[in-house]
C-alpha cells in the first residue's frame, strides 16, 4: 500500500524472516527497508528515518485442516479476531 500511494515501484522484492536478516540485508546495500521494529544495534549501524504517520499491515494466519488443533491454539486464534475487531 505504502509503495502503491507513494508511486514507489521497486525493481526486486525480497521476504526475510526475522527483523535480524532486515537488518544484515540494508547492512550490506541491498535496498532499503519499512520495518515495525529494530534490533537495539541498528542505531549505531545503520541510518534509521522516522515516518511521520502510521503504516497497517495485513496479517493472516495458516491452519492444517487434518489436524485436531489444540485448546490453547482455538483460544489464541478467538483472542486475535477479537482483537483485531477493536481496531
Amino acid at each position: 500500500m505504502f509503495l502503491n500511494t507513494s508511486k514507489i515501484t521497486p525493481k526486486n522484492i525480497m521476504v526475510f524472516g526475522s527483523n535480524y536478516a532486515i537488518k544484515e540485508a540494508v547492512k550490506n546495500n541491498l535496498g532499503v527497508t519499512i520495518t515495525s521494529s529494530l534490533p537495539s544495534t541498528c542505531n549505531k549501524e545503520l541510518k534509521i528515518i522516522s515516518l511521520d504517520y502510521n503504516l497497517t499491515r495485513n496479517f493472516s494466519y495458516i491452519l492444517a485442516n487434518n489436524i485436531t488443533h489444540s485448546k490453547a491454539n482455538d483460544l489464541f486464534i478467538r483472542e486475535l479476531k477479537g482483537f483485531v475487531l477493536t481496531l
